[in-house]
């Protein structure tokens, strides 16, 4: 875990014969053996259930290298099932073809989150590593997410990516302080040495 989209040599990736799963057909990728892990840009999602998150790309110089090699990756794996086409479905699929059933788009990528007997096991933490829950998720505030490709899907009209949410850190905005912990009276611009109030003392100790 931890890799992100420059670590990938895309002529190392490989595709397992599709198997049937439901009413799909699922794959396993790998690339150098390993499954293929990304962190995405930090941002706020555009939609989320208890399934999982729609997350736009931004605009930031990440999230254009990141669509990049998303389009790259893309090409490769059309590549891929155009030539394993009649292997894996019975008929021979041109790239076209293959192309023009690919559900990617450079605005959002859809997730899901991990999970273990219907119960979301996504690690979710703060920016000081504090753990939190689902319920922490909210549109206000931004995010970093590392995701992974858990299958490529078929369907009898088309094809896509299935992410898995691996662990989500949400961004807390701290409010900045005073240079100074203690302001001097407003009300006063004497700088004597008189005794304070004891009042005041009372409240710190």
């Amino acid at each position: 875990m931890g890799l992100v989209s420059t670590d990938y040599c895309l002529d190392k990736l490989k595709i397992t014969k599709p198997k049937k799963s439901g009413d799909f057909l699922v794959s396993k990728v790998k690339c150098n053996d390993e499954s293929i892990t990304l962190q995405f840009p930090k941002g706020k999602y555009s939609s989320k259930s208890e399934t999982g998150l729609q997350l736009p790309y931004g605009k930031s110089k990440y999230a254009t290298e990141l669509i990049t090699f998303l389009e790259n990756f893309n090409k490769s794996v059309v590549s891929i099932i155009s030539e394993n086409s009649v292997a894996w479905f019975g008929k021979n699929l041109q790239t076209s073809t293959v192309e023009g059933m690919n559900t990617f788009n450079k605005e959002s990528i859809n997730t899901f989150f991990k999970k273990n007997k219907g119960l979301i096991v996504t690690e979710i933490i703060d920016n000081k590593g504090r753990t939190l829950e689902y319920s922490d998720i909210v549109e206000e505030l931004p995010m970093e997410c590392i995701l992974r490709l858990k299958y490529l899907v078929f369907s009898k009209t088309q094809w896509f990516f299935s992410w898995e949410v691996l662990s989500i850190k949400i961004i807390h905005k701290h409010k900045k302080m005073n240079e100074y912990l203690f302001l001097p009276d407003p009300e006063s611009d004497d700088d004597s040495d008189s005794e304070p109030d004891q009042e005041y003392l009372h409240s710190f100790f």
